[in-house]
């Protein structure tokens, strides 16, 4: 098994985490909420940011690959756009 796609991996997870920790109460503050109700079955309300945290870490664990496969840029582009 490739060690840096091991490492990459556990990078991507603690970023995730990192921004999921940074952006939970701004998400709070600009009512990025989804409220419980109808078939929704969560407890309480829940930030909308799961999605912008792990397209930020993959853009992030991308751009620290190093590689000079213009290839990354692409994988980049279209996780953002999505």
């Amino acid at each position: 098994m490739d060690h840096k796609l091991l490492i990459m991996g556990f990078a991507a997870f603690a970023i995730t985490m990192l921004v999921l920790f940074i952006l939970g109460p701004v998400s709070r503050h600009i009512g990025l909420i989804d409220y419980p109700g109808g078939r929704k079955e969560h407890d309480a309300p829940t930030p909308l940011i799961g999605g912008i945290a792990m397209a930020i870490a993959f853009a992030c664990t991308l751009l620290w690959m190093g590689d000079p496969n213009p290839t990354r840029w692409i994988l980049i582009a279209g996780a953002l756009l999505l």
